[in-house]
């Protein structure tokens, strides 16, 4: 076995960069050594720019970033297209303003290089970055600068840009509705201060002809709170009597309109019991506490959004002069023809029309053999190239693709809800019937006891502080928050459902391969039987062979021969060809050499490297538990949460991961069959299963929640309850944190709710609180479930707490 690669396992040598633990050394001039290639790369950015600080950063708050993996060199030229920046650029005094979605965004570490762009590109007068929402501001000198530059730059720090378009038909319509909404609660507003001022009148002791006209100013006052701001409840109201059930808003537009009847009556007599001012109060109380979760809700994650995760922001439109244009993806039409490189995902359904190459479906099908795709072969939205160069012509988009169809299915699915919102439904239900039933019976009683006056009082004050709108919040406002934060985390959930299902689980079963496994092979043992006829070593010649290619093996080969010491010799081949499904051969001094594959043992993948067709080279690789894996599983114990392995694979290969992981004995099966595993994790109640493939299918249907890691997403998004988008097992210990929360929360709400409504109930039916304190105390329980629910919910809160 490769001697330094052992002793970089053994002594957990860290990463310059990152610090997570060096598998394949990377070295810079100075022998710094790095976990990738990235890595290295932003390490030499920073250094040249004078921006090491970064690292003082990291070290001061012990949060440190991620690898820089997998950094594509992209051009980004369609970012200054004339008509790109008309839709995606916002123009200001002589600047140019573009805001871009980072992807890779994880400490105060990176918000400190990111704003520190202007050092780093001349023309940029700012950069401001939102890390909750993983936004950046970028402001130019307009004429100066090109947000290609910016991007560009960006990328190679390792932060993914993705251009956010600011003319979104939504949005505008949104605030369309909340300039209406803002509109009847601005009205509400100003006649309810208006009217306070003629009712603190009234209760100081205005008399006479003053009450009078105080008292008819204020029913003027209020016409446009009844007649216009409260209108929405009526709607609601009537909906539901139509459709003959009760919602909350059947009291509250009760409650409004008695009320405003009765005042007026009060009024016209010349009696001071008028209660314009609770009545306006109301309304305003409830309009502004319904528009703060509209605009909560507004913030969560759109189903419609999902694309995203699976597009890639520049590819290559070929014109018919044969020219290349590079576009955004935004920009595909039917019909187009593109140019899809080696390594990079296919953004459209369609045929391909020139080239050959090996798609990779594990995205759709969680199939991770790449295919052979020939000219008039189908090549799908989502898919990756592992082969050569194709070129495809455009026969679907986003919603019309196969995977827009996936998403679309999901969005029907995401509706499915919790067994608290049914309940809080239920309760919310019965709870308005006893509330209008109580407040029936109080009515004649106080009508018998005392005298209309006091029972009219008592009545509304009991409509008015037990309208349940805290119930109605404390359930829609908590999943809606967690749904949002986790997307926000990278972590697609299905449904309410899903997340109460994930909260109550006692235990996990795990897939092995991909799962626990990082799915990328790396060299386990070097064995050479000669050396090369030619003046270059076999690390020269793998190298030499396999940075032509972008198969995983290839990429493997090349970590391994880059983690060499020293500057590797480039062969100039005379003649490169790379053989789809078999492997990569060159000529060099008419001497031909090969690397291919070959049948190994277990786990164990055999290369070959041949000379003239003779083995001067044997490298075996091996698939490696994840790194994280042994801290995520640990962390989940901690939690009393039991774990499971079960795989497909031979019993040594299992029980190697099962012992290296902590798994018991007891607790880990081998060499099941799709249904075995199925029929293990049925019989285990309250179970998560967290797998990543098509085989998985059956799995994900018998537990009581499932766990989709990045690489099934046709499978995962129609059978498992939550997908995590990035390929990051840490992720399980955030959605299972972020489902807890969301539980606990639920709960803290529905209970004070109840708790509130109850004692505000017994408090008006007694007499001890009128309409006013009815008014201003029922608003109060909303804002402390909204305040609540918020604070429970912080992102930044939510995301140190699930990494714990």
């Amino acid at each position: 076995m490769d001697q330094e690669l052992v002793s970089n396992i053994k002594e957990e040598v860290v990463c310059k960069h990152c610090h997570e633990q060096v598998i394949t050394p990377f070295y810079d001039e100075q022998d710094k050594v790095f976990c990738c290639q990235g890595c290295r790369s932003v390490y030499q950015i920073l250094n040249l720019n004078g921006l090491n600080d970064f690292y003082k950063i990291q070290e001061q708050t012990g949060d440190f970033t991620k690898p820089v993996k997998n950094v594509e060199n992209k051009q980004f030229s369609y970012l200054d297209n004339s008509e790109f920046i008309k839709k995606y650029a916002q123009v200001d005094k002589a600047t140019l303003k573009m805001t871009f979605y980072l992807e890779g965004v994880h400490c105060l570490a990176c918000l400190w290089l990111i704003e520190k762009l202007p050092q780093m590109v001349p023309n940029v007068r700012s950069s401001r970055l939102d890390m909750s929402k993983n936004l950046v501001d970028i402001e130019l000198n307009e004429g100066e600068a090109q947000f290609s530059v910016v991007a560009q730059t960006l990328n190679s720090l390792g932060y993914k840009p993705f251009p956010i378009s600011n003319t979104n038909e939504e949005n505008e319509r949104r605030k369309k509705e909340d300039h209406a909404i803002l509109l009847r609660i601005g009205i509400a507003g100003a006649s309810m201060m208006n009217i306070m001022l003629y009712s603190g009148s009234i209760y100081f002791g205005a008399d006479g002809k003053y009450l009078e006209y105080f008292g008819l100013i204020s029913l003027a006052l209020c016409l446009p709170v009844v007649g216009y701001s409260a209108t929405p409840f009526y709607k609601s109201a009537w909906a539901a009597i139509k459709n003959k059930y009760i919602n909350i808003d059947v009291p509250l537009a009760l409650a409004i309109i008695s009320s405003f009847v009765v005042s007026s009556f009060f009024a016209f007599t010349g009696s001071h019991h008028h209660y314009f001012d609770s009545l306006s109060t109301l309304t305003f109380l409830i309009l502004s506490s319904r528009y703060l979760l509209r605009k909560a809700q507004q913030s969560g994650f759109e189903k419609k959004d999902l694309s995203s995760f699976f597009l890639q922001g520049t590819i290559r439109r070929r014109n018919p002069d044969q020219s290349l244009e590079e576009i955004h993806s935004e920009q595909i039409q039917l019909g187009d023809h593109l140019v899809v490189l080696p390594g990079e995902t296919v953004p459209a359904d369609g045929k391909i029309i020139a080239g050959e190459t090996r798609l990779n479906l594990a995205t759709l099908t969680g199939e991770s053999v790449p295919l052979l795709q020939k000219i008039g072969s189908h090549a799908f939205m989502g898919s990756q190239n592992v082969g050569k160069e194709f070129t495809l012509e455009v026969e679907a988009l986003l919603a019309q693709t196969r995977l827009g169809k996936i998403l679309d299915e999901v969005e029907k699915e995401s509706n499915q809800r919790s067994n608290y919102t049914l309940i809080t439904d239920k309760i919310s239900s019965y709870f308005v019937t006893t509330i209008l039933f109580l407040t029936a019976l109080s009515f004649m009683a106080n009508l018998y006891l005392h005298n209309l006056e006091e029972a009219l009082i008592r009545s509304l004050s009991l409509i008015i502080v037990t309208c349940p709108c805290a119930l109605g919040l404390a359930t829609p406002l908590v999943f809606s928050r967690i749904l949002s934060l986790s997307a926000k985390m990278g972590i697609i959930v299905k449904s309410e459902y899903s997340l109460e299902t994930i909260a109550k689980s006692q235990n996990i079963f795990f897939d092995k391969t991909g799962t626990l496994t990082s799915g990328e092979f790396e060299v386990e043992e070097v064995s050479q039987r000669h050396s090369p006829s030619i003046n270059f070593t076999i690390e020269d010649i793998i190298f030499s062979l396999e940075s032509n290619s972008v198969h995983p093996l290839a990429n493997s080969l090349v970590r391994w021969a880059s983690s060499k010491k020293g500057k590797l010799q480039r062969i100039p081949w005379s003649l490169f060809e790379e053989i789809t499904g078999k492997g990569v051969r060159g000529i060099y001094n008419e001497i031909e050499y090969e690397i291919y594959t070959i049948r190994g043992n277990d786990n164990e993948t055999v290369v070959i490297l041949a000379e003239n067709t003779n083995v001067i080279g044997r490298i075996t690789l091996k698939d490696r538990p994840r790194p994280e894996a042994k801290s995520v599983l640990k962390k989940l114990r901690n939690n009393d949460l039991k774990l499971y392995l079960s795989s497909g694979d031979k019993k040594p290969i299992v029980d190697y991961i099962g012992e290296h992981l902590g798994f018991d004995s007891n607790h880990r099966k081998s060499e099941l069959t799709p249904e075995q595993k199925a029929l293990w994790i049925e019989s285990t109640v309250d179970s998560i299963f967290v797998g990543d493939g098509a085989n998985d299918a059956l799995a994900f249907s018998k537990a009581s929640a499932s766990i989709a890691m990045q690489g099934a997403v046709e499978v995962s998004l129609k059978s498992s309850d939550a997908f995590l988008c990035r390929n990051d097992l840490s992720l399980i210990n955030q959605l299972i944190h972020n489902a807890n929360q969301g539980i606990r929360l639920v709960k803290q709400n529905l209970a004070f709710s109840l708790i509130y409504n109850t004692i505000g109930a017994y408090l008006a039916l007694i007499g001890f609180i009128g309409p006013l304190e009815a008014a201003i105390l029922m608003p109060i329980s909303s804002f402390t479930v909204l305040a609540n629910t918020m604070y429970g919910t912080s992102y930044n809160k939510m995301l140190k707490r699930g990494a714990l």
